[in-house]
């Protein structure tokens, strides 16, 4: 069976004007390999063939390694990690490099979310009905194509990037996943060795909101809301509560909405409250200075995206280096230019666009 399928991938690679292998085909070849172990194992040694992408232009930063080596911990030792936690770590770091170091950082995020979900990215992609990569969100992409852009220099939908270089990439591809099939307790090729010292030292924050007197104010955020939006109808049906905006130097702001039935539906939100109350978004604000203060040379997150369920648990994700998460109206950059005066970080942890902003003499921590 996988032989044959490997033959017709052959066939469409080299039909390929482009030097792409259709994304029908690889999910063909996975589904052959049949076993989401196999399949992550791939997708690792993509990762790892886009590493010297990385390197050339961070040949310092452990970032992407620190990924790959724990994905290669658990897939052949069995050694237990987040996943999901991991991947949303290095996200917005990585969204935020630019060129092709940015897609090879992303071909080993988008590693640790299909280990985190045993490959389901491209075991079971939804309402699947052979759809090429560029008819998805370029932020649902698998590793696989990451790498392929890495490797070529550019997207093959916009036509980018070397077709050579591409075919040479999906030819590789295609005999690895024969050998892994093969040999699936071996490793094609190793992570040039670390310590975990560095490892550890690779990008991440210690920042958190779960110390008790930050989410208490989380709590009060969502019971403020809560009595907005019963305000503005009593007898509104809710499933999911989600209050979205920034804080930053240049201006703060907050939207509201409500989840039913799988629509969004927005509410007003009351910004001006009686003397000494506090509003919604002073509230996120006053929690955005007390968790810079736990870790100045992080940074200070810039926008959030807070949900709350009908028992009042919630999730709050955090945009401290995403510029292009941010409305256009806060993405002038004067507005970095005042946000980093006001919450000026180390260099590791300022993005490179932000750092073309500062110039030469910004003073980090």
């Amino acid at each position: 069976m996988l032989e044959q399928v490997l033959a017709a991938a052959v066939k469409a690679l080299n039909e390929n004007p482009q030097g792409h292998l259709p994304l029908k085909h690889r999910v063909a070849v996975m589904k052959s390999l049949n076993d989401p172990g196999i399949v992550n194992k791939l997708f690792l040694e993509c990762a790892k063939k886009v590493l010297p992408v990385w390197y050339q232009d961070f040949p310092e930063n452990p970032s992407m390694i620190a990924m790959l080596t724990r994905a290669d911990a658990f897939l052949y030792n069995q050694e237990q990690t987040d996943f999901m936690k991991l991947g949303d770590q290095y996200r917005n770091y990585m969204e935020s490099t630019p060129g092709m170091a940015g897609m090879a950082g992303l071909s080993a995020v988008s590693l640790c979310y299909s280990m985190a979900t045993g490959a389901a990215m491209i075991l079971d992609i939804e309402d699947y009905d052979g759809q090429d990569d560029g008819a998805f969100d370029w932020d649902t992409w698998n590793p696989d194509f990451y790498a392929s852009i890495a490797f070529a220099g550019g997207n093959p939908f916009v036509n980018e990037g070397d077709p050579q270089k591409r075919r040479a990439f999906w030819q590789w591809y295609l005999q690895a996943a024969d050998q892994l099939a093969q040999q699936p307790g071996e490793r094609l090729s190793d992570i040039p060795v670390e310590t975990e010292a560095v490892i550890s030292e690779a990008f991440s924050r210690t920042q958190t909101y779960t110390q008790p007197a930050l989410m208490d104010m989380l709590k009060k955020v969502i019971e403020l809301s809560l009595a907005d939006l019963q305000k503005s109808d009593p007898d509104v049906q809710w499933e999911q509560l989600e209050l979205s905006g920034e804080c930053m130097k240049a201006g703060i702001g907050m939207k509201g909405f409500y989840i039913f039935e799988g629509n969004q539906v927005p509410f007003k939100l009351k910004y001006f409250l009686q003397k000494g109350d506090q509003s919604t978004i002073i509230l996120m604000n006053k929690i955005k200075y007390a968790m810079y203060e736990q870790a100045p040379k992080e940074g200070a997150w810039m926008g959030f995206r807070l949900v709350a369920e009908k028992d009042l648990d919630f999730t709050l994700d955090l945009n401290y280096d995403l510029r292009t998460a941010l409305p256009g109206s806060r993405q002038d950059p004067e507005n970095f230019k005042q946000e980093f005066e006001a919450f000026p970080r180390a260099k590791a942890y300022t993005p490179d666009w932000w750092q073309a902003i500062l110039g030469k003499k910004a003073a980090y921590l």
